[in-house]
């Protein structure tokens, strides 16, 4: 039996074009993603070999923020990364970053080549760090594909503020609502999720799930007591993530039409989750209100004409 083994990306040869550079960047890239997840899907194929992506019947699922979130949240103590390893110990799940294939990708530097093949594109440092690290979500986004296709029964997220350009978005969830596994997400049915993403819309699918994870983070903070205990920070810090997502992200989405809002009310019906629609999460955490530095700032008022 083999030891398992992800190979770093290879080195390139520019192209002949430098106008298709650009172009040649991203396939590299996107090649290496491929590479990535053929190799764990050999793997896995292998009855005699490692099982790469072992997991237990309970798994986190963690994404984001979204660049837009990342520029405000300077203040915020905890990332989604971080906040996913604490809800792994709680729950005593697995985290993709847990498995042999993560450990192994992990271990895997693709900061200089990433770094090397995208700076000619991007010769400001902060914008060079940036496609470094959406090239690290391209590849991460192929591992977690087959994560999210596991044949789990439990998951639970650690995703507001991820956005529709983060892994979670555009990755698990497509297959997550595909995987027949899967019974309960943020202790919500995880039907519910199925039918509104088929039903209704991605958006309105990605934003249940959201406000699962906060009700389900409220009812922590209030079995903690009042603030400031550890479990409200966690609330609020992720109501935080949530709103500057939503008004980054909801002015881009279109409008449901007349059907889909029947059925998305249909859906709330029948799962019972009407009163996670019916107020802010904010509203449902009162009395109490989070510290001011992380409320979002107030937008300025457009100068007239």
């Amino acid at each position: 039996m083999s030891a398992f083994r992800i190979d770093p990306p290879k080195d390139r040869i520019d192209p002949s074009d430098p106008s298709k550079y650009a172009e040649e960047a991203q396939k590299y890239i996107w090649e290496y993603r491929e590479y990535v997840k053929n190799t764990i899907l050999t793997a896995m194929a292998d009855p005699s070999g490692t099982d790469v992506l072992g997991h237990k019947e309970f798994v986190i699922l963690y994404s984001g923020p979204s660049k837009k979130v990342g520029e405000q949240i300077k203040c915020v103590v905890r990332y989604n990364d971080t906040r996913s390893e604490d809800m792994a110990l709680e729950f005593s799940a697995s985290r993709i970053n847990d498995t042999v294939a993560g450990i192994e990708l992990n271990g895997i530097p693709l900061n200089p080549p990433f770094s090397k093949i995208l700076a000619p594109l991007y010769p400001n440092p902060r914008k060079l760090e940036d496609a470094v690290r959406d090239a690290y979500a391209t590849v991460w986004g192929g591992i977690s594909e087959l994560f999210a296709d596991l044949d789990f029964k439990t998951a639970a997220t650690a995703v507001c503020g991820a956005g529709q350009d983060r892994v979670f978005v555009k990755d698990e969830l497509p297959v997550l609502v595909r995987n027949p596994h899967v019974r309960t997400i943020n202790e919500i049915d995880m039907e519910a999720v199925r039918r509104m993403y088929n039903e209704v819309s991605p958006d309105e699918a990605f934003r249940l799930v959201c406000l699962s994870e906060l009700s389900m983070t409220l009812r922590k903070a209030q079995a903690t007591g009042v603030p400031p205990t550890e479990g409200w920070t966690d609330f609020f810090e992720r109501h935080f993530f949530y709103s500057v997502e939503r008004d980054d992200t909801e002015a881009g989405i279109p409008a449901l039409t007349d059907e889909q809002r029947k059925r998305k009310e249909r859906i709330l019906v029948d799962f019972g989750l009407k009163d996670l629609f019916s107020d802010s999460p904010i509203e449902w955490a009162k009395p109490h209100k989070p510290p001011a530095k992380l409320t979002p700032p107030v937008k300025a008022s457009p100068k007239p004409v």
